[in-house]
């Protein structure tokens, strides 16, 4: 079967699993491989370092505030959610005012 070399571009005879046409270029491919992969290993293990660097920030300002880090995380997310604020004090009067009032009324009544 002819195929084209895929680092030089010569074409040659080869079986169906041939991608280079020599020694040689099959060398530079696993070079270019090899650097490829580094590279990307590289980023990985960057990105993996400043993640940890995040995390241990946040855990080192939980330690500050004397608290466990899953305790700092709680108060932030409880920080987000929305809380119903309690009425106005006027209207609790209010409201034992009229209990005070049936509660007396009902005292009469049973005596």
């Amino acid at each position: 079967m002819v195929k084209q070399c895929d680092i030089c571009g010569m074409t040659f005879e080869g079986s169906n699993n041939a991608r280079y046409c020599c020694q040689e270029c099959k060398k530079k491919a696993q070079i270019q491989r090899q650097k490829e992969y580094k590279a990307k290993r590289k980023i990985q293990k960057d990105l993996k370092a400043r993640q940890s660097t995040v995390l241990d920030n946040n855990a080192k300002n939980a330690k500050r505030q004397g608290l466990s880090y899953g305790k700092m995380k709680a108060q932030e997310f409880a920080r987000t959610i929305k809380v119903e604020r309690p009425k106005k004090l006027d209207d609790y009067k209010h409201r034992k005012q009229q209990f005070d009032e049936i509660v007396e009324q009902n005292l009469a009544n049973a005596n």
